[in-house]
């Protein structure tokens, strides 16, 4: 495996690679239901990725994506569209 990220619920997200390791903070909610957090967190991630984005921005994508959906019963009621996600990815910070 060449790169690697790891989800963690409240403790946001963790990246490794050869060269980089970060994690992104994660996105704070309202937790009601995990079902499909992780689906919605690697096609967030996926589009950012196929799309071209910086690797931190794909992975900020997928971590508010991930986090919407845990918001409500289910997995889709809650999911934000791609424009509202694009706007509360900017809200994450990158650590160390």
């Amino acid at each position: 495996v060449n790169a690697t990220a790891i989800t963690c619920g409240t403790n946001g997200v963790i990246y490794r690679d050869s060269k980089d390791f970060f994690r992104i903070e994660p996105y704070e909610i309202d937790f009601v239901d995990g079902s499909g957090a992780g689906d919605a967190f690697t096609a967030g991630m996926a589009i950012g990725i196929s799309e071209s984005w910086p690797l931190t921005e794909s992975l900020k994508f997928g971590a508010v994506l991930g986090a919407s959906v845990c918001q409500g019963l289910g997995c889709n009621t809650t999911l934000f569209s791609r424009s509202k996600a694009q706007v509360e990815m900017q809200k994450l910070k990158v650590l160390d």
